[in-house]
């Protein structure tokens, strides 16, 4: 079959100086392929293509089916997107195109995405690799064979039917990503890999675990491969891990680092990692292996919203672990959410001098969003999906006791204090457009999505 996936459109287009490569698309594409279907990959964000504009692509490449994601691994896209995801599915309809989409928000809400989307062939849900495999292996998707495929949900005679679970999928049974689907120049200079799946944490503002299940990391063999290949081949000099926790198995990350050193790999390496999964000792060999950059995600300074959102982190192993951190000689990035459910005047002052004392490099604010398969989101939204983004510029959910005025005042004294300083302070893309570090010491406030590789 010739099969087309795409990265649906950010609503606004994303900053195109930002952008990183969809990793998560390449690698499910390139499984595809294995079956010996044709694919390619178009991604309408970075190409910033609207609906309309697929009408020439669907003419010049006549797929057969097309394959979306919203919210799969990369969480970039507004829930407006899916408003052009049903124009692009009404324009593969007129091409008599089959049509499938698999993220977060379609398997969560189903029969949402069908009635906004009412010309949306098949869901697929959770883990996307099995479930397509299989579909593709089809001829026709009459009701017969779509109910023997575990995993997807389809409508049949105006019913939705929701057939049992796929299994999940071992990614050490993925072959490496094939970047040579995309156009690599078309993104930062920053490459990626996704080295496992899942978390070991509990946070309730965030669907990973209930979406991905239990985390699972691919071997330091395989990650050491990807990256000697990026390398040698496509001359890449940084590589960030896009995992949504890096550092879950310590043991993993050491094989990984005496793998790079054997090899002699000349690159500098970043990650996102939480502050309870790493210590001493992995810090320094994961130095010693050329990783230069770490992102924690602290979200809070109040101990009491600490363990309301399940964080398993606490304000005195957020200071050791960053301090460390610091004088190991990484740059570090910390985020935050400054409007956490039941927050208080009390919580937020502790959080912005948590900031403040940190003085982490690169610090980014955020709003709370709310990602459908989260506790929060159940807890918040129930039935409905809200337009949610996750970097929201407003504030999502404010307490009673803490109101969007004396927020704002807490946010203008921080951003003063650190421009003081000498933080950059980045406020919008006509900010980031107009800033460009050329000192690994440059240190940013920034309340917008940050590009990867800054410093490092």
């Amino acid at each position: 079959m010739n099969i087309l996936f795409i990265n649906p459109p950010n609503v606004p287009f994303s900053d195109k100086n930002i952008l990183i490569e969809p990793i998560d698309i390449i690698s499910l594409a390139t499984y595809i392929a294995t079956f010996g279907h044709k694919v390619s990959i178009i991604d309408m964000d970075t190409e910033q293509l609207q609906a309309d504009d697929l009408e020439h692509v669907f003419d010049n490449k006549k797929p057969e089916v097309i394959v979306l994601t919203l919210d799969y691994h990369i969480p970039l896209h507004t829930t407006g997107t899916l408003i052009e995801i049903n124009l692009i599915i009404n324009i593969a309809a007129q091409h008599n195109i089959k049509t499938v989409l698999g993220g977060k928000t379609a398997t969560y809400f189903p029969e949402l995405v069908f009635e906004q989307c009412n010309l949306l062939d098949i869901i697929i849900t959770f883990h996307m690799e099995t479930a397509l495999s299989q579909l593709l292996k089809e001829k026709t998707w009459d009701t017969p064979v779509l109910s023997t495929i575990n995993g997807i949900i389809f409508r049949s005679a105006n019913k939705i039917i929701k057939n049992g679970l796929q299994e999940y999928t071992d990614i050490n049974d993925l072959p490496m990503p094939d970047r040579r689907l995309i156009d690599i120049d078309h993104y930062i200079e920053v490459r990626s890999i996704l080295s496992s799946r899942g978390c070991n944490g509990s946070c309730s503002y965030c669907p990973t675990p209930s979406f991905w299940g239990n985390w699972q990391g691919k071997s330091a063999t395989l990650v050491a491969d990807e990256i000697e290949y990026l390398v040698k081949t496509t001359g890449s000099k940084k590589i960030i891990f896009l995992d949504d926790n890096a550092t879950v198995d310590n043991q993993r990350i050491i094989d990984i680092c005496n793998l790079i050193i054997e090899k002699k790999l000349d690159v500098s390496l970043g990650c996102l990692a939480a502050v309870n999964t790493v210590n001493t000792d992995l810090l320094k060999k994961m130095y010693e292996a050329g990783f230069r950059w770490i992102h924690y995600g602290l979200e809070s300074g109040s101990e009491r919203i600490l363990q309301s959102i399940k964080k398993h982190s606490t304000r005195d192993m957020i200071l050791k672990t960053v301090q460390q951190s610091k004088e190991f000689g990484f740059r570090t990035r910390s985020s935050w959410i400054l409007d956490l459910p039941d927050t208080e005047e009390s919580d937020l002052e502790a959080t912005i001098e948590l900031i403040s004392r940190l003085e982490t490099d690169e610090i980014r604010i955020h709003y709370l969003a709310l990602r459908a398969g989260s506790t929060i989101h159940r807890e918040l939204v129930c039935d409905r999906f809200p337009s949610q983004y996750i970097h929201n510029s407003f504030p999502t959910v404010i307490t009673a006791k803490v109101t969007r005025k004396y927020l704002q005042n807490r946010i203008d004294h921080l951003t003063q204090d650190l421009s003081k300083r000498n933080y950059v302070i980045i406020k919008s893309s006509a900010d980031m457009s107009n800033f460009f570090p050329t000192k690994a010491n440059s240190k940013i406030l920034s309340f917008i999505p940050l590009k990867y590789g800054i410093g490092w």
